[in-house]
């Protein structure tokens, strides 16, 4: 079972749900489309699929982000136990996904590496935290760059006027 049989049977091929969802924040417009397939004789074809007793549907998400000029294109798919083919409701989860990646202690770990840290004595662990979450804050807060949190820290660390910039609200 291929989506790209779906897609080029101009969805005859197999019975399937879409949706939907567009989105316009922060600047960039985002699409996303979610197709599942929930046949029970398709999902059996599956390789693999003995290995997973409740897999009931397969998802197909494709998104498109566009941030002026440039758009990004990204497929995944996601296999799941529910029953049916709710394509929006099974959209919704994965998007929920991503915001939760998108949480604060996936930033902090991803943009100070905090899973790596090595603090152990007495209180240091809790207070070197403290001070990344501080760092965070006010690197969220800087507006003067569109890139993410992990660049405008580095940035910061190369410059030291961005640096006085991005901490001038702590002695405001």
């Amino acid at each position: 079972m291929r989506f790209d049989d779906l897609h080029q049977s101009r969805f005859r091929t197999y019975p399937h749900d879409h949706a939907k969802t567009v989105d316009n924040n922060h600047g960039r417009i985002e699409m996303c489309h979610a197709w599942t397939i929930a046949a029970p004789n398709l999902i059996r074809c599956l390789r693999g699929a003995e290995n997973w007793s409740h897999l009931r549907t397969v998802v197909n998400v494709h998104a498109a982000r566009r941030l002026g000029p440039e758009v990004a294109v990204e497929g995944r798919y996601f296999i799941s136990s529910c029953a049916h083919l709710d394509a929006k409701h099974l959209l919704h989860a994965v998007r929920t996904r991503w915001t939760i990646e998108n949480s604060l202690p996936w930033v902090v770990d991803i943009a100070f590496r905090e899973d790596e840290s090595r603090l152990r004595n007495d209180h240091s662990a809790h207070n070197v935290a403290i001070v990344r979450r501080i760092a965070l804050s006010l690197l969220k807060q800087d507006a003067s760059a569109r890139a993410g949190v992990q660049n405008r820290r580095l940035r910061a660390g190369w410059d030291q006027n961005d640096l006085l910039r991005i901490i001038s609200p702590l002695f405001a």
